[in-house]
């Protein structure tokens, strides 16, 4: 059913938001019924941040998947939760975004670890 809301312009839906002062209760509305650009950044997320081994089942994210309800799964909540509020924390406001903070993150940390792999050498040329 198509509501009112779901016919606003982006720059109504904005206003409304602004002038609502909800902005702290926004995660949980994006969390509450998550759109599937959403469930992309949580399945980005989780893939590129998640350390448990899913093999031996420590973590049951892509098990959850499986299930009509995976979305109300408990690793599917606490990595939805995760990325919501990395979202406000970090300024992410959609998927491309993420994209752009990933990739540029991988690649400070290739600069890093090469910077680090440069002064290695030359310390071990200057005997130190």
């Amino acid at each position: 059913m198509e509501t009112i809301i779901n016919r606003m312009s982006k720059d109504v839906l904005a206003c409304v938001l602004n002038n609502l002062d909800i902005t702290n209760r926004i995660p949980a509305a994006l969390a509450k019924n998550p759109c599937n650009e959403i469930k992309r950044m949580t399945d980005l997320i989780h893939s590129v941040f998640c350390d448990l081994d899913h093999e031996c089942g420590e973590c049951a994210y892509y098990h959850e998947d499986q299930f009509d309800t995976g979305w109300s799964q408990p690793h599917h909540t606490l990595w939805l939760s995760a990325t919501t509020n990395a979202m406000f924390s970090c300024d992410i406001a959609n998927e491309k975004e993420l994209l752009d903070a990933i990739n540029e993150s991988g690649q400070l940390l290739m600069a890093k670890t090469q910077a680090g792999q440069r002064l290695e050498k030359l310390m071990a040329i200057l005997g130190h």
